[in-house]
């Protein structure tokens, strides 16, 4: 094990990216409260291919004290991608505002850590307005010189999960481009509800499989509440064209909860593992998908691992 943070506060949801040499390891320190102004904050380090710490204080991303937050804000669940044109990692994450309490409404906020360890200055990416943008997730970088971030959006001062969107950058710029929402069903009836302090739900996860092809992977509660697991192909062209395809459901047990699904890409297939049940009832499976011309092909459904009576939860691949 190799400890990257000080172990002086509570350090959750790590996110990480690779450079060609070295890691960028990021995640969001301190405890978040139910109205959304605690104390937490977004902190990072690099680490050495082989295995050393090479910032020996983390590095401090994003914090309470960015402009627009006038007392305190939670700053959380952080994504985070490497730009190899411009040698520096995008870094993402959601802030609650603090203007009233409880707390309805949260932005998107973006920062860059250069390979060498240069932390730029935050930037708010998205203004929620009235409504709670959450979750964000990050890939750089396309055909069209371009890097990609999806998030979660309520409705107007609720904090219920309905949709996804979506929107593209300019990788040496940062500025915005253009927006492109997903193709997804994600929720109903207030089932994927954003809170500051709980677990996530309906949390989007976007990997880049090629310069023209990203995957996006999701958790929708809309006809199960419980909580299903569905995916969809993001095709890219230098026209430029952002096409999405059909929303494919890569778990859907009817009255089981499906969740936290994580995937990786072997160059002709991708491997999506999620959690299949609760506690000690959980069990680890995973399903193949083929990306296609404009969607994907469905695989066979994989039993990683299930011991009966022990909950095995929260999966990565």
């Amino acid at each position: 094990d190799i400890r990257v943070d000080t172990l002086t506060t509570t350090d959750s949801y790590p996110a990480i990216a690779f450079d060609g040499v070295n890691y960028l390891i990021v995640w969001h320190s301190g405890t978040p409260n139910s109205t959304g102004t605690g104390t937490t904050s977004i902190k990072g380090v690099r680490v050495s291919s082989a295995g050393s710490v090479l910032d020996a204080t983390p590095l401090s991303i994003g914090d309470q004290t960015d402009a627009g937050c006038t007392t305190t804000c939670d700053d959380q669940f952080p994504s985070v991608t490497y730009d190899s044109v411009n040698t520096r990692y995008i870094v993402v994450w959601m802030q609650w505002d603090d203007v009233t309490a409880p707390v309805t409404s949260s932005n998107i906020w973006r920062n860059t850590v250069t390979a060498t360890g240069t932390v730029g200055t935050p930037a708010k990416l998205l203004d929620g307005g009235t409504m709670v943008f959450s979750y964000p997730t990050v890939v750089c970088c396309d055909v069209n010189n371009r890097f990609y971030v999806v998030y979660g959006s309520s409705s107007d001062n609720t904090d219920d999960l309905i949709q996804l969107q979506g929107a593209t950058y300019d990788r040496s710029t940062l500025a915005f481009v253009a927006n492109v929402n997903p193709t997804a069903t994600v929720t109903s009836g207030g089932a994927g509800s954003v809170t500051p302090a709980p677990e996530p739900k309906s949390a989007p996860r976007l990997y880049y499989l090629s310069t023209s092809k990203y995957l996006l992977t999701w958790e929708t509660f809309g006809v199960d509440t419980n909580g299903d697991i569905s995916a969809n192909l993001l095709t890219i062209t230098t026209t430029p064209a952002y096409t999405w395809g059909t929303e494919a459901s890569v778990a859907a047990t009817a009255g089981t909860a499906e969740r936290y699904p994580k995937a990786d890409y072997d160059g002709a297939n991708a491997f999506i593992v999620y959690q299949n049940g609760l506690t000690t009832a959980a069990d680890v499976y995973g399903r193949f998908v083929t990306p296609g011309a404009t969607s994907l092909t469905l695989g066979a459904t994989v039993t990683v691992s299930n011991i009966a009576g022990s909950g095995q939860t929260y999966p990565d691949v």
